[in-house]
């Protein structure tokens, strides 16, 4: 009996370990998720290798409209899975991100291999055009490379604003107009800049950052800081989330306490009272507090 008893209490002990570790999970944002978000490319994507390397014994026997109806099964889901991790690049981590994207280049191009095994394609020769074809290709990876030293990038992998790759730039001021109708504010791989943001943002991210100070208006939503260091931060929002960074002041404005992970020598103070106060105003920054519910009253933030 006692035996029993004690087995029990240990089973309801585990049985709540579990549901506040599923309670922990449910706090998460879908895409900080990152253990799920890999068992889930993992198992895609090794599916994925298996039947595109069983193509021949899949397709023995079939016509040529069912062999080409097969391959164009299998990169429907590839797209499907590729198109998934793409939503959610912008919150990965970089070693996630690299093994995701040469994954998918490998498997591309072994599909085209793989494809073109099982459907032959004519060939045909014409020297003229492909001549002005390998032009236009010329002409296009110049465009490509012009676009990829923009500070700004628009619609990149979502509906995003992102500001990338940028080094030693004395001021980046965004406006409004340039958010307009995107979702997320995504700030990566940023150093020795000063970035100015004077609109209310749905949801920030800020990953790979150096020697930087970041004025932010408002945040309606969460905002995500990932592998910063050596930075201040000036930040209005419901949600702070800060992973695997050193030596970054923040002066912020929140309701609740940042979620702090793998971080040393973080500083924190109130942003009213802070430099942002006094390099940092802008029309219509209390109306973006109130829209985003941070306009608290005296006393109630709590980096007062």
């Amino acid at each position: 009996m006692v035996i029993a008893q004690l087995e029990e209490s240990a089973r309801l002990r585990q049985v709540a370990k579990d549901e506040k570790e599923q309670a922990r999970n449910l706090e998460k944002a879908p895409e900080e998720n990152y253990i799920k978000i890999d068992e889930h490319f993992n198992t895609e994507f090794g599916e994925l290798e298996v039947a595109l390397m069983a193509w021949a014994s899949q397709v023995e026997g079939k016509s040529a409209d069912e062999v080409t109806a097969y391959f164009d099964g299998l990169f429907e889901r590839f797209s499907k899975l590729r198109d998934y991790i793409a939503d959610i690049n912008y919150a990965l981590p970089s070693s996630l991100s690299g093994k995701y994207s040469n994954g998918f280049n490998a498997w591309n191009e072994n599909f085209g291999k793989e494809k073109d095994k099982a459907i032959p394609k004519k060939k045909f020769s014409f020297a003229r055009k492909e001549k002005k074809t390998k032009k236009k290709e010329e002409k296009k990876v110049e465009s490509e490379a012009g676009e990829a030293k923009s500070t700004i990038v628009k619609n990149s992998q979502g509906n995003h604003l992102w500001i990338k790759n940028v080094y030693n730039k004395e001021s980046i001021v965004v406006s409004a107009s340039e958010y307009e109708g995107k979702e997320n504010v995504i700030i990566e791989s940023v150093e020795h800049c000063v970035i100015y943001l004077p609109f209310l943002i749905k949801c920030l991210f800020i990953k790979e950052v150096k020697n930087c100070q970041v004025f932010v208006g408002a945040v309606s939503g969460a905002s995500f800081v990932n592998d910063v260091n050596d930075s201040e931060i000036f930040l209005q929002s419901h949600q702070i989330r800060i992973h695997n960074s050193k030596n970054v002041k923040f002066y912020l404005t929140a309701r609740s306490s940042p979620i702090i992970e793998h971080c040393s020598e973080l500083g924190f103070g109130p942003y009213h009272t802070s430099q942002a106060e006094a390099t940092f105003t802008y029309e219509g920054r209390e109306k973006h507090e109130e829209e985003a519910g941070l306009k608290l009253e005296e006393g109630k933030n709590l980096f007062d």
